[in-house]
């Protein structure tokens, strides 16, 4: 649903943030700097906003830089009372905080009525079974990163700089969602249904497929290819990415994603692309 309306208080702390997103790149927003841009701010215009129902919608090309707790606080702030927060917010909300403060625990489902103080039944009434809640985490995940990585694959820089938004973007938005990346790890996922698994395994199946493409697309945009076949460059890409992930989560959310990305990256990129026509040292014809 979308009302358009005049400027209020509501729509205030909206254009707010997203206007810090815009003017801070790469920095994390929080509710107290939000709360004091809102303080300072003048906004005169209508915006569109979206019922919380929805709450992947929300800025979803950015939101990256927020936790799904911290985008549920600025929904709420907008809304007219916090109580039109969707109860299927709440429990989303709930089942990523536990998993970031429970790390390695198996969530169970009275555990998780406990923690939104409903009985079980309730949650069952807007979920039919606990994997549909893992399902609607890994949605949020898919409708945050998607929608910007789709941005990034379509933006005229080079490749190197694309594939190195679509990487970074990940790593930042699992450090600002610990929980969430027990997802992307699997971690979370042991003893839970196969088709949570095999959704994550879609999930890395469709970033594979972007940064391939951007590889494939240098060819015509920088008369450049791929040191090594897409294939393998891009599993190369993906496996050091995982692997940072997969340190986060064993860590318990102590050794950032991020650490010491900024000076790896160049080592991983020193020989991501060559021009055409430059022995490779494996083969001329490999493929790309």
């Amino acid at each position: 649903m979308e009302t358009t309306t005049k400027i209020s208080r509501k729509d205030n702390i909206l254009q707010s943030l997203a206007q810090m997103l815009e003017t801070q790149p790469g920095a994390r927003i929080t509710t107290a700097l939000l709360a004091r841009e809102v303080a300072t701010s003048r906004a005169s215009n209508a915006v569109v906003i979206r019922a919380p129902g929805c709450v992947s919608s929300i800025w979803a090309s950015d939101c990256s830089m927020l936790s799904l707790r911290e985008i549920l606080v600025v929904v709420s702030m907008a809304m007219e009372t916090t109580t039109k927060i969707s109860r299927k917010d709440n429990i989303l909300q709930s089942l990523a905080q536990m998993l970031e403060t429970q790390p390695g625990a198996r969530i169970t489902t009275a555990a998780l009525a406990r923690e939104v103080g409903v009985s079980e039944a309730a949650l069952y009434r807007h979920f039919p079974s606990k994997a549909r809640m893992f399902e609607g985490l890994i949605q949020f995940i898919e409708d945050t990163l998607f929608a910007r990585i789709a941005r990034f694959a379509a933006d005229e820089g080079t490749a190197e700089t694309r594939i190195h938004n679509i990487l970074s973007l990940l790593l930042t938005f699992c450090d600002r969602n610990p929980g969430m990346t027990r997802l992307l790890t699997g971690d979370a996922l042991n003893g839970e249904n196969d088709r949570l698994r095999e959704r994550i395994s879609q999930f890395y199946a469709r970033l594979e497929s972007q940064i391939k493409q951007v590889l494939r697309e240098a060819q015509i945009r920088e008369n450049l290819k791929p040191s090594i076949s897409a294939a393998a460059l891009t599993s190369l890409l993906l496996a050091a990415v995982e692997g940072r992930l997969a340190q986060f989560v064993r860590s318990e959310f102590k050794q950032s994603p991020l650490e010491h990305w900024d000076i790896q990256w160049p080592y991983l990129c020193a020989n991501l692309m060559m021009p055409f026509g430059v022995d490779d040292g494996f083969g001329s014809n490999a493929p790309v």
